[in-house]
């Protein structure tokens, strides 16, 4: 009943959104912003590729920008870019250094970034293939996972045209998009809206919807975590912080301790100093009194011969 009353409701507003149509720069996309994965990795031989076919919104097409979800190693090697129409006739086709890519040590599916590479305009008229073919080593595209599967991402060879193998990839999208704008004078072609256009267009907004639930709860978790993490730590730090005050109070007291028995230490060296000098003057007295005693022994012997 729910999706009935959505349909309805896109339904009744269509009018509205197909009036506010503009000639405008406009990015075709047939992923959903993310990649699950990036297992198509290219390499060589150097002619081989992969292409993503794209049905603009006009009769003809301005093609201005290239974006991709791509990482390429460090190495001083080349990519090409090539737009060719349904027939493989090149209409566009130049090569750029890696520098143009993210350069990453590692090929891992974390290190892969959008990037949009602007190109010289191209005109173009009905449906055409973007394509993207490695001259050497390797190149990694994200690729879009998610279900449903447009079909419309091919392998592909470069020569004096392009060959579009017969049948597109089952179970991914790649993740490269072409921006660009209908040819000056048109007006991109408004859709007929039909109940299946009009669930495809819910199913789309479903799956960003459930794409962003997903993120927000993996978010959550993460935030949980790091918050368990930071509760944890911080009754750790309180503990550390009570121990050290205690340890510096009786470090206070210690101090205190250690002054007064310097203190006394300096008191019982002047004592036994004291008592070291008493100690020299009673010998000296001693010694004189024996020397005095001796000498009445020596005369009173005397007198008496």
């Amino acid at each position: 009943m729910r999706r009935a009353i959505i349909l309805m409701v896109l339904l009744l507003l269509a009018p509205c959104f197909n009036g506010l149509a503009k000639p405008e720069e406009q990015e075709l996309a047939y992923d959903d912003g993310t990649w699950e994965d990036h297992t198509y990795h290219l390499s060589r031989p150097p002619l081989h590729g992969v292409a993503v076919l794209f049905t603009p919104p006009s009769p003809t097409w301005i093609l201005t920008k290239v974006k991709i979800a791509a990482a390429c190693d460090q190495g001083d090697e080349m990519f090409t870019i090539v737009v060719c129409d349904l027939n493989g006739k090149i209409l566009f086709k130049k090569s750029y250094r890696h520098d143009v890519l993210l350069r990453v040590t590692c090929l891992h599916l974390k290190n892969i970034k959008w990037v949009v590479i602007d190109i010289p305009d191209v005109r173009i008229t009905g449906e055409f293939y973007l394509c993207v073919f490695y001259d050497c080593f390797d190149l990694t595209i994200g690729v879009d996972t998610d279900t449903p599967i447009a079909k419309r991402s091919y392998p592909a060879i470069l020569g004096e045209v392009v060959k579009i193998y017969s049948e597109p990839f089952q179970y991914f999208d790649l993740c490269i998009r072409a921006i660009g704008m209908p040819a000056e004078g048109e007006l991109p072609e408004e859709a007929p809206l039909t109940l299946e256009s009009l669930k495809r267009m819910y199913n789309e907004l479903k799956k960003r919807y459930d794409n962003l639930v997903s993120e927000h709860e993996r978010l959550k978790t993460k935030y949980e975590s790091l918050k368990k993490s930071y509760d944890s730590l911080k009754v750790s730090y309180d503990r550390l912080k009570k121990e050290y005050e205690e340890y510096k109070k009786e470090g206070e007291v210690l101090r205190i301790k250690v002054s007064e028995l310097e203190h006394e230490n300096e008191l019982y060296k002047k004592q036994l100093a004291e008592l070291r000098t008493a100690f020299n003057i009673l010998v000296i007295v001693i010694v004189l009194a024996i020397i005095a005693i001796a000498v009445l022994i020596a005369l009173h012997l005397k007198s008496k011969g």
